[in-house]
């Protein structure tokens, strides 16, 4: 079972626990799966998550690390598709920068389910990845499965809280 599909799994039943659950209709229709794909199907809430993730893309091709670093809690975890856990937005951070300096992005989303709970929420899809080498324009195609997990901080904004992808190995032009 791919590790994203885990994630959502578990995800999914920390949110179905009880004292987990909704308590009104409102945010019992927030917690219903949706997807991406379907935006009109999408509670508010969880159309909000749809585009910090669509945020997240659009900031990584642009390269604008300010932006995309805002997007993160400060005790973020990215964990890479080696397995490799990546703490706190100063790792991050790092890790971004290395990753520009070497290719430029081009990745597009496809988000299959989101899902809220309360201040609680998931966003889980699969990737399209093109890495364009800086030093001499070689491409290398990836595609995979992501996982983001978001909360909701004190001034209502959804923050990156987990980052987690799984993918194969880059596939050269």
């Amino acid at each position: 079972m791919p590790l994203a599909r885990l994630f959502a799994i578990l995800a999914t039943l920390f949110l179905m626990w009880p004292g987990a659950a909704a308590t009104n209709s409102a945010v019992r229709h927030a917690a219903a799966w949706s997807s991406p794909v379907q935006n009109a199907r999408l509670s508010p809430a969880a159309l909000e998550v749809a585009h910090v993730r669509d945020h997240w893309a659009q900031f990584l091709n642009a390269k604008q690390l300010g932006p995309l670093l805002t997007l993160y809690a400060p005790d973020a975890v990215f964990l890479q598709p080696t397995g490799e856990r990546i703490n706190g937005v100063p790792s991050i951070r790092a890790l971004t920068q290395k990753i520009w300096s070497t290719f430029t992005p081009d990745i597009t989303m496809h988000g299959i389910t989101t899902k809220v709970s309360c201040d609680m929420a998931y966003d889980e899809g699969d990737f399209h990845e093109t890495l364009t080498s800086i030093s001499n324009g070689a491409k290398q195609q990836t595609q995979g499965e992501y996982l983001m997990v978001f909360k909701r901080d004190n001034h209502g904004r959804w923050l990156i809280v987990e980052q987690v992808w799984t993918g194969l190995a880059p596939k050269r032009d």
